[in-house]
């Protein structure tokens, strides 16, 4: 038995959602207390568990909308209502992210539909040490990404980390129009073909440009909130 506490029987707090999903696998998605470093000095805290997303399990980092983003890079530290995870905008600090990183396989990113990324849990504060400008990208390797119903498999695409407000165009986002000019990686890595407008800043919240096909992708709908969550 677990509860929301992050409490089982033995009362040994679970390490990340991971965790309490494994001693509970009925768990549902709610808040719960964990501990990243076990018996370590770091206390535990709050975080949101997501038990339903491509096998559950996910512990959510940051949650940002369209209609007012975080936007800013992750490997800054912005918490953003850090003890309250069921927040519209919350963002845990850089300390608590970091032991999440150290716990962690794998990154997620999704709007809540069927568009998203995942990545090594290691990339999370890729740029850091960069400029702010739109030089600060980095060829990621993603085990899958999938955009308006296409997937790719292990490919690497070139990837911005700067938010909009730092000096580029948004906070870890790919243009499939660029991949060439800053990457020397093919564009379009989807479909060999756009399936984005021009320049459209996607998988970001706080973009320079929205994606302007129609249907835009799921991050640049209108209500759209993105999530950003280590398992």
């Amino acid at each position: 038995m677990i509860n929301t506490d992050g409490c089982t029987e033995k009362c040994t707090v679970a390490l990340t959602c991971k965790s309490v999903l494994t001693d509970a696998p009925g768990a549902v998605s709610d808040v719960y207390l964990i501990d990243t470093d076990g018996l370590g000095p770091a206390e535990p805290f709050k975080v949101y568990c997501d038990m339903t997303t491509a096998g559950g399990g996910w512990t959510l980092i940051e949650r940002s909308p369209l209609a007012q983003p975080i936007g800013r890079a992750l490997y800054n530290d912005i918490p953003t209502n850090p003890t309250d995870p069921q927040n519209a905008r919350h963002r845990l600090d850089k300390a608590a992210m970091s032991l999440l990183r150290g716990a962690s396989t794998d990154m997620r990113i999704d709007c809540r539909g069927g568009d998203f990324l995942q990545t090594a849990a290691s990339n999370l504060f890729n740029g850091q040490g960069g400029p702010n400008n739109c030089n600060n990208w980095s060829p990621v390797v993603y085990k899958e990404a999938q955009i308006k119903g296409k997937m790719v498999t292990n490919k690497t695409i070139c990837t911005w980390h700067v938010g909009k407000s730092e000096g580029c165009a948004c906070a870890w986002h790919i243009d499939e129009h660029a991949q060439t000019g800053y990457c020397g990686l093919p564009n379009f890595p989807w479909t060999g073909a756009s399936i984005t407008s021009g320049s459209s800043d996607t998988f970001a919240t706080d973009p320079n440009t929205l994606d302007g096909v129609n249907p835009a992708h799921d991050c640049h709908k209108a209500g759209a909130v993105r999530w950003i969550m280590l398992r």
